[in-house]
């Protein structure tokens, strides 16, 4: 075993502490997330990761910069605003997805990186652009990149993956409370019923989301113009 741990040792790297630190988030979430399990998933001791992150706030943030380095900015500068809004968080979107562990730490660290920051510099600027002041296209920003982590981290499809055990409880139970829901009271919930459980309507879900997101946005610079 000490051969192994060594040789092990030896092979590890910053970046493959971050890498399987990810993995280890999606699965079990930044709470699931120590040093002895991650240490367990790199088959090393825990001091052995101490020779590449001091501690868990250093892992945390580097874990943010690495997520943040799949950010790939395809909105096309030339589209008309609402366009390119709607490509910007489209990019944010496929960039959590990559990341959905790490999601909550991905947008406090987006200004630490390169394409981060390319990505919010261009997203205020266009929300400026539209008319908004700096306060409301910074609360727009922000507004824009939560509700791209919140598409992505939707329970009903993390689940899916993450907790399938626990998901064939929660589906167990849900069908006990639709036998026992009334039709005479609650008509839409029992019509939906099949829609709300839907796994594979996850693009659809997110797509709705950003469709959402980007109207809400383009109608509210609208009222802005037309109370001028």
């Amino acid at each position: 075993m000490a051969g192994r741990e060594k040789i092990n040792r030896q092979r590890l790297s910053r970046d493959a502490v971050i890498e399987a630190a990810l993995e280890l988030a999606y699965r079990r979430g930044l709470d699931g997330l120590s040093f002895r399990r991650l240490a367990d998933a790199l088959d090393v001791s825990p001091m052995a990761l101490y020779w590449h992150v001091e501690n868990k706030d250093e892992l945390l943030n580097a874990m943010g910069d690495r997520a943040c380095r799949d950010l790939r900015i395809t909105a096309d500068p030339d589209d008309p605003w609402d366009r390119q809004l709607r490509s910007l968080i489209t990019d944010f979107v496929r960039m959590i997805e990559k990341n959905p562990g790490a999601a909550p730490i991905i947008i406090p660290r987006v200004v630490y990186s390169e394409t981060g920051r390319e990505f919010m510099e261009r997203l205020i600027g266009l929300l400026r652009g539209a008319g908004f002041d700096i306060g409301e296209a910074t609360q727009l920003a922000r507004q824009g990149a939560r509700t791209a982590m919140s598409l992505v981290n939707e329970p009903l499809f993390t689940g899916v993956t993450l907790e399938p055990e626990r998901r064939a409880v929660l589906l167990a139970q849900a069908e006990a409370l639709h036998a026992q829901l009334p039709a005479e009271r609650y008509p839409n919930i029992l019509a939906a019923w099949n829609d709300l459980g839907d796994i594979t309507s996850r693009e659809s879900f997110i797509q709705l989301g950003v469709d959402t997101y980007v109207h809400g946005v383009v109608g509210l610079a609208a009222a802005r113009a037309a109370a001028r």
